[in-house]
């Protein structure tokens, strides 16, 4: 990324004199306008301004420096803290019991394999179903005294059999896998993810579709599903499934083809969209085929969930809803393939009050950079001026002037229309001026300006990096000026005249002889600028939940005062 930025300075000066200069310059402007008012105006001048001597130095401040004192205050802001601790026991460790005492133990996995079977489903309900701890939430009304508001994390588990870095991603997977089976929300994510990262394949979908016929009856053939998890060693799904069902390939050969198209989309075809999709929230054929064999495989392990089948709808998730122990912790110790290894455990958590509250913090918020420029300059002339200027206008519509008879006959009778008046102005008017000076100006100023430039946005792909200009949110300055010489001006205008209701010649001429001061103030405000400003602030701080009545309402306040609540009831 090339970054351009000037050099910051503090300060900067310059000066310069020049002597016998002399500058000379001419303007001439012309309107035409024959076709609707008849109008032709032409214009022009001409000034000649000669100086024995003329000098000027001026410098400028920064304050701190040229780039600025970054607008990077802490602001209050009253957050609420929580903290959670663990509630009860993890739904393993009150099933265990239970599964042994039915001889149940299955795992949920096959070996070095994160896709959640049948049977795996099924002994996942059934642990579920039987978690008091998971009931005590969902299964009570939210004004029941007795309700808990928990959330649940899922625990992925991995055999010892691998590297631990290796154990610790797979138990990752796994979790990811569960809690997305539990989730009740579309796009499945992290089954999704496990085909993007290569670790899900064809085989994969092809057991997948494979289990969705047989489970829906469209493939009349009977499986173990319990089988195809309780192997110690590494065999993909897809290859147990045809050891149990030898004539799974020419069952799916005699599909029909539509059929055999709907249920096994090729590779290509995974990212296609799913013809019966919603338009508004369009599927590709692969999440189609992932919403269906979860939907397949709950209805297969549903049995396990009743009467509790609403416990899944209820489930909240804890702010971080699934993690890894791989092998860190086994759930049995033994550096072996373990069935209890290739489960999910889940752990409630819920607020602790004691540990839980309002706080106050101090968050820092970037408002850009801002400094003040503090202008001054000096300068002096010696020498004499001369302007000379003039113009001429006609309107005449249709070729005549003949608002002076119009105005003549209406006078007559007392009253001349403002129509007739706007005519006879706009008809003919002329004029001229001229002024000259001869002598010396010096002029003393100072200026003091506000810049503000908003915070760096990031560069746009492929572009180089500019930082945002600085721009004047106002300045006020003030300048001296003297003089001392010998000056004339005169000024000559033909035209109409609105009061006596003529044509009239009008000359004004004026001289000064001698020493003169005067000052000037100016004051500017950049509305657009300054309001660019305001609205970012605003912004800045709804983004961190800043609320003004803070500023006013301290941490340990003696006084005891709700500010919030006296602001409550004045409203």
């Amino acid at each position: 990324m090339i970054v351009q930025r000037d050099l910051t300075t503090g300060w900067d000066a310059s000066a310069g004199a020049q002597f016998m200069r002399y500058t000379l310059g001419s303007t001439v402007k012309t309107e035409f306008d024959l076709l609707k008012q008849g109008k032709l105006a032409l214009g022009g001048d001409i000034h000649f301004d000669a100086a024995l001597a003329e000098a000027k130095a001026e410098g400028a401040f920064y304050i701190p420096n040229s780039e600025g004192w970054p607008l990077k205050p802490r602001i209050p802001i009253r957050r609420e803290h929580i903290e959670y601790r663990p509630y009860g026991r993890t739904a393993e460790q009150q099933g265990r019991a239970y599964q042994l005492q039915k001889g149940e133990h299955l795992p949920y996995f096959a070996v070095d394999s994160a896709l959640l079977t049948p049977a795996g489903a099924a002994s996942l309900f059934d642990v579920l179903a039987n978690w008091e701890v998971l009931k005590q939430s969902a299964e009570r009304a939210p004004f029941d005294a007795a309700r808990r508001d928990l959330m649940i994390q899922v625990v992925g588990h991995a055999s010892a059999t691998g590297s631990a870095g290796y154990n610790q991603a797979l138990g990752l997977r796994r979790a990811g896998v569960v809690a997305d089976f539990i989730r009740h929300k579309r796009g499945h994510s992290q089954w999704l993810n496990q085909f993007a990262q290569g670790h899900w394949g064809e085989d994969e979908a092809d057991f997948m579709a494979y289990t969705r016929l047989i489970l829906n009856g469209t493939l009349k053939v009977q499986v173990d599903w319990h089988e195809l998890v309780l192997g110690d060693h590494k065999v993909s799904l897809l290859d147990q499934l045809k050891r149990q069902v030898p004539a799974l390939e020419t069952l799916r050969d005699a599909l029909l083809p539509q059929q055999r198209a709907w249920y096994f989309p090729t590779r290509a075809q995974w990212g296609e969209i799913q013809p019966d999709s919603d338009p508004g929230m369009p599927t590709t054929r692969l999440e189609s085929l992932i919403q269906n064999y979860i939907e397949e495989i709950k209805q297969f392990g549903a049995g396990r969930l009743d009467p509790h089948e609403g416990l899944l709808k209820d489930i909240a998730f804890f702010s971080e809803p699934f993690i890894s122990k791989g092998e860190r912790e086994l759930a049995v110790p033994i550096e072996a393939e373990v069935f209890q290894n290739r489960r999910c455990d889940f752990v409630a958590w819920e607020i602790d009050p004691a540990k839980s509250g309002i706080v106050f913090e101090h968050d820092p918020v970037h408002f850009g950079d801002f400094y003040v420029r503090l202008h001054g300059h000096i300068s002096g002339w010696a020498g004499s001026n001369i302007q000379l200027g003039g113009e001429l206008a006609l309107a005449t519509p249709k070729g005549m002037l003949a608002v002076v008879g119009a105005i003549r006959d209406e006078a007559r009778q007392g009253v001349v229309s403002e129509e007739t008046i706007k005519k006879a102005e706009g008809a003919i008017s002329a004029g001229a001026n001229a002024g000259a000076f001869v002598g010396a100006k010096a002029e003393l100023g100072l200026k003091g300006a506000a810049k503000w430039r908003p915070p760096p946005q990031a560069a746009k792909y492929g572009e180089t990096y500019q930082p945002p200009a600085f721009k004047t949110l106002g300045s006020i300055g003030y300048t001296l000026t003297g003089m001392i010489g010998i000056g004339g001006k005169g000024d000559l205008k033909i035209g109409f005249d609105r009061i006596s209701q003529r044509f009239i010649i009008k000359f004004a001429a004026e001289a000064a002889l001698g020493p003169g001061i005067g000052g000037q103030l100016d004051i500017t405000v950049g509305i657009g600028q300054c309001w660019e400003f305001i609205t970012l602030v605003h912004g800045q701080l709804q983004r961190h939940d800043f609320c003004y009545l803070d500023i006013f309402d301290k941490e340990n306040d003696e006084s005891a005062i709700d500010v919030f609540e006296l602001f409550s009831a004045w409203a």
